[in-house]
């Protein structure tokens, strides 16, 4: 059996969506098609440049963010609909840099230590190289 990598898990994932701190993941065996869903927390990297990185990404946005409302209160004014408007496009931003306080490799760090909750449901195959639902 080889190590477990998200590389070799990857193809069993169903959904995997952050849910606060946490990736709940729903893990699909290719052959019976059988689910098992399983959740781990999001942890930070130690990697200073995943960290810079993301920090990169979040400011950015927020320079997006000041920009694009700017746009719409000119455009749609200081009314009621502008501010509508402003605060959905606010709010879809945020959206975004919440997502981006983690990582991609901490998103998939989290997604390997979900598969380790429910591995007992699953085998590895040698023949297809891949894991696979365990038959009874």
């Amino acid at each position: 059996m080889p190590e477990i990598t998200y590389d070799n898990v990857q193809p069993l994932v169903a959904t995997a969506e952050r849910d606060g701190n946490s990736m709940k993941c729903t893990f699909k065996c290719p052959i019976t098609g059988e689910e098992f869903t399983a959740s781990a927390g999001l942890q930070h990297g130690k990697a200073i440049g995943d960290r810079v990185a993301t920090k990169a990404k979040q400011d950015a946005l927020y320079t997006v963010r000041r920009s694009i409302l700017g746009m719409v209160r000119s455009v749609m004014g200081n009314n009621i609909v502008g501010r509508a408007v402003q605060d959905a496009t606010s709010e879809k931003v945020r959206d975004t840099q919440r997502d981006l306080k983690y990582s991609d490799k901490e998103k998939n760090d989290a997604i390997v230590r979900a598969f380790e909750r429910v591995e007992a449901k699953f085998a590895w195959d040698d023949s297809r190289s891949a894991w696979v639902g365990k038959t009874d």
